[in-house]
């Protein structure tokens, strides 16, 4: 009995073929490796960043003799003055007279006036507008004691809470600014900083 011998034809890729899928497969290998290359470079960088940030130091500057309280730098002045000529007082020094919002500020601020009374940038032009702070917010009366039943009222701050009254009785005043943020390098005393006559000392931590 004779063997049955099967044929099978064996497809050979063509050159340009081969040399096609070899140089798909370099590509891929080229691009997984630039990959992995990128994301050492940025895992250094963060590390470089985090050992930078961890070596500098940083702190809110005030005004000095200014107290620093929750980022706010503030102002406590010794004369007297009407409402108006206190905010003109804060404006001068690129501050405004203090929103003394009910809080842990409110609290501290108490603290230091003790028995003194000073003016806050707390308004009510009249009976329909409400207690307003300087840039329009809105504080209840409850947390006012009115001392004066004519308009405008201005807001007062003593060791005793927030009151109301004339405003052209002259008072001392509270001015606020936001506390300037800098950074510096290891082993460095704090430094100070000067705006025109004024001199910027580190006062509260970042």
């Amino acid at each position: 009995m004779e063997e049955e011998v099967t044929y099978a034809d064996l497809q050979i890729p063509p050159p340009a073929a081969t040399a096609a899928l070899q140089h798909l497969f370099q590509l891929s290998w080229r691009g997984a490796a630039l990959g992995l290359s990128a994301l050492c470079t940025l895992f250094l960088l963060c590390q470089v960043l985090l050992i930078s940030l961890s070596l500098h130091r940083q702190c809110q500057f005030c005004p000095a003799g200014w107290l620093w309280e929750a980022g706010s730098c503030f102002y406590f002045s010794t004369t007297k003055r009407t409402w108006e000529g206190s905010r003109e007082d804060c404006t001068g020094r690129d501050a405004q007279l203090a929103a003394a919002r009910p809080g842990v500020i409110l609290a501290n601020l108490q603290q230091v006036a003790n028995t003194s009374v000073f003016y806050i940038g707390l308004k009510e032009d009249n009976p329909h507008s409400g207690w307003k702070f300087l840039d329009g917010s809105m504080l209840d009366r409850q947390w006012v004691k009115r001392k004066s039943s004519s308009y405008p009222v201005c807001g007062k701050l003593s060791g005793s809470g927030l009151s109301g009254g004339q405003c052209w009785e002259s008072q001392r005043w509270i001015c606020e600014q936001s506390a300037a943020v800098l950074q510096w390098g290891p082993g460095i005393v704090p430094p100070t900083l000067h705006r025109g006559s004024v001199t910027y000392v580190c006062a509260g931590p970042l």
